[in-house]
């Protein structure tokens, strides 16, 4: 991912300077865009993990409960 905006970042820095400004600013707000992509996943992740490690650990709980 990094290396692909480094591409564009260089590709972008050979353009005429009037052009230079709005795809410098698209490209930043991509990455802004995929950036915040993977922080929403990886905080999801972290919630459903949570709650899938809490469930397991009441249900075992549970299951001693009943057997003693």
């Amino acid at each position: 991912m990094l290396a692909d905006f480094k591409e564009a970042f260089d590709a972008v820095s050979k353009l005429e300077p009037a052009q230079r400004g709005p795809y410098t600013t698209w490209l930043i707000v991509e990455m802004i865009r995929d950036v915040s992509y993977y922080i929403l996943l990886a905080l999801i992740a972290y919630t459903l993990g949570r709650r899938l490690i809490h469930a397991v650990l009441s249900a075992i709980r549970e299951s001693r409960r009943e057997h003693a």
